[in-house]
């Protein structure tokens, strides 16, 4: 496991105690399902070093809006991301 790996551990764990806290509040914001998938997965494929993987949207989907924290969510996709690198390759 390289340092940058256990940081980034350290600093979900340290965001989760906050949180868990009411320390480090949550920002709820109403967006595009869509393009925050697409902002994520770009953003934690360039954090990773790694080309963004393909992303396919149903046509029947639409574009449907969430609530959701931005950040907190950018953040469960470049730990996916990560773990797919490193688990599945």
């Amino acid at each position: 496991m390289t340092s940058r790996w256990f940081q980034s551990l350290v600093e979900d764990l340290l965001e989760i105690a906050r949180s868990d806290a009411g320390a480090s509040p949550v920002v709820i914001e109403t967006v595009s399902a869509v393009e925050l998938v697409r902002q994520s997965v770009r953003s934690a494929a360039q954090h990773h070093g790694l080309n963004a993987p393909p992303i396919e949207i149903a046509e029947d989907v639409g574009d449907p809006l969430v609530n959701v924290d931005r950040r907190r969510f950018e953040r469960v996709m470049s730990n996916l991301i990560d773990n797919a690198h490193h688990y599945a390759g």
